[in-house]
């Protein structure tokens, strides 16, 4: 018998956490989460998952430096970095990739420029997502 799809969810906000948790519940789902990078690598190593959600600042480093290592294992997670760059992804319980063409948007009230000079976000990702500045 197959087993259900799980998440792992490696952010150190209880609240949403347990939202979260909530939620994927409601959809008839699994989730696992853990508050640091180094516990959710390990988490990671122990079982397998479908998706991983990934929180940026974590009190042990920034979540988006350890993508490499969570797609390490032998069925790696989908991560939404990875579906910005490649426009594929892998549903929720499927072996095969489905290709996508989306467009993602995002908005914050910060200074995205001045954080990638001071190292605080992705200069790629920066790039991904700053097509249309308003």
């Amino acid at each position: 018998m197959k087993s259900e799809p799980r998440i792992l969810i490696i952010d150190d906000d209880e609240q949403l956490c347990r939202l979260l948790h909530r939620v994927i519940a409601r959809m008839g789902l699994t989730a696992d989460s853990e508050a640091t990078l180094t516990r959710g690598l390990e988490r990671n190593r122990s079982r397998e998952y479908a998706v991983v959600l990934l929180d940026v600042h974590l009190p042990d480093g920034n979540g988006l430096e350890i993508i490499p290592q969570l797609r390490e294992v032998s069925f790696p997670p989908e991560i939404i970095i990875r579906v910005l760059q490649e426009k594929r992804f892998r549903p929720l319980g499927r072996k095969q990739e489905v290709r996508s063409d989306f467009r993602l948007i995002c908005a914050t009230n910060r200074n995205l420029n001045e954080l990638v000079e001071s190292g605080g976000f992705r200069q790629d990702l920066s790039f991904r997502t700053g097509s249309l500045s308003i």
